[in-house]
């Protein structure tokens, strides 16, 4: 299921959260202008500046506002990567240029080194990986592939 930033309960969440902040800048400045004689004009300007750091801010944030769990490890699903090490049942895997420690999900076969899986699910900071079908036929064409020639002397 994926979340839009504009899905109503990211927006509402986000703006509840921001509140208190705002809230209390408010109150500081109101006190501020009782005080200090500071005029309606930049307390009005303050607290518009502190809504528009707000909505810039918006884009690059919410994502943290989905609500229920979410971990960012969740993205890796559906991925591939491609084992440095047999997995029998777990090894490390190279997925966007990092090192991952991979195990096979239930109900696969053990996979070689070089061999593609892609990424099911995520347990703790292991990912579940099955390999990729057809996966094992193109390893064997490539590592064939890749022999020198042998020289024919008659």
């Amino acid at each position: 299921m994926r979340i839009s930033p504009f899905d109503p309960r990211v927006i509402l969440r986000y703006t509840l959260l921001q509140l208190p902040g705002f809230i209390l800048l408010a109150l500081i400045l109101f006190l501020f202008h009782s005080w200090f004689d500071i005029p309606v004009r930049a307390v009005m300007l303050v607290l518009g500046l502190w809504v528009a750091k707000d909505i810039i801010l918006f884009p690059f944030v919410w994502r943290s506002y989905i609500p229920g769990e979410f971990s960012p490890l969740k993205a890796l699903i559906g991925l591939q990567g491609v084992a440095v090490e047999s997995l029998n049942p777990s090894g490390y895997i190279r997925l966007r240029n990092e090192l991952w420690a991979a195990k096979i999900a239930r109900g696969h076969f053990a996979v070689r080194t070089g061999e593609t899986v892609q990424v099911k699910d995520v347990e703790g900071l292991t990912l579940l990986v099955v390999p990729v079908p057809n996966n094992r036929e193109k390893s064997a064409t490539q590592n064939a592939s890749n022999q020198p020639a042998k020289e024919n002397r008659s």
